[in-house]
């Protein structure tokens, strides 16, 4: 269940805001509010692009660490060079996963 109301409401996000009003609020009034310089917009949507496409990479880690193809550091260390992110980053990502299993 809880699959499906992430599912919807991250797809209520979209219906409420189209992508380019969604943009044109998060420059005009959240990026001040988080300190974020408005004219640094597009590099924060490029990035979050390729960011989105690497996110992939947990579900594969996910799946070999719970397999039993890989250990703990072996997935943390996957975790780190194919999500891009730091090691307490990934130990919490695996974290998540040990506790959430088929959720991931």
């Amino acid at each position: 269940m809880s699959f499906l109301a992430e599912g919807s409401a991250n797809y209520g996000i979209e219906i409420a805001f189209p992508h380019a009003e969604r943009m044109q609020f998060e420059k005009s009034v959240l990026f001040p509010l988080a300190g974020i310089d408005p004219a640094k917009a597009e590099l924060y949507y490029q990035i979050q692009a390729v960011l989105q496409q690497l996110s992939y990479s947990g579900n594969m880690v996910a799946k070999r660490y719970l397999d039993g193809e890989i250990d703990r550091d072996a997935a943390i260390a996957m975790l780190m060079k194919y999500s891009l992110s730091d090691a307490e980053r990934s130990a919490q990502r695996l974290r998540f996963i040990e506790h959430n299993r088929s959720y991931v």
